[in-house]
């Protein structure tokens, strides 16, 4: 919840600066509520409506665990 708006800042940051791949490493993320898989969902949209890659780096296994209770482990490109 602490740190959705610094990586949504982030990812518009580089978007603004053209960036045309992204590959978002959630190997060091112990925690993640709705609001972090919203942001995920979020950035999936965005990217393919928008001519650009979003992609995500396998991450701990709290995180694995959630995209999996979810649904949703097989639902994003994986880098």
């Amino acid at each position: 919840m602490a740190t959705v708006p610094r990586v949504r800042e982030s990812i518009e940051e580089l978007r603004r600066d053209n960036c045309r791949s992204i590959l978002l490493d959630l190997c060091d993320v112990a925690f993640m509520d709705a609001q972090g898989l919203q942001l995920l969902l979020a950035l999936q949209r965005s990217a393919q409506g928008g001519a650009w890659e979003f992609a995500l780096r396998d991450g701990s296994p709290p995180v694995a665990r959630i995209l999996e209770v979810t649904g949703l482990s097989e639902h994003f490109q994986r880098g």
